[in-house]
């Protein structure tokens, strides 16, 4: 994590960017704190359950357990 966080290598996002899914800031805005919002609420609900048995992809990390992806 001490890698990304530096932002020594600097990336491009593996994923192209569609123009489709950009939108004003003001409703971005709002989507982002619904998400964070649904996150807190997901990391209130797990609290005490143990999250490194479940594990994703990540495209330049590897494969990485869903405790490190919320760090």
């Amino acid at each position: 994590m001490v890698l990304v966080e530096s932002r020594i290598i600097p990336r491009k996002t593996p994923i192209p960017l569609d123009p489709a899914m950009v939108c004003e800031k003001d409703e971005m805005l709002a989507h982002l704190r619904e998400v964070r919002e649904r996150t807190r609420i997901f990391m209130e609900e797990a609290s005490g359950k143990s999250l490194r048995k479940y594990h994703m992809p990540h495209p330049l990390l590897g494969t990485m357990n869903l405790s490190e992806w919320f760090q």
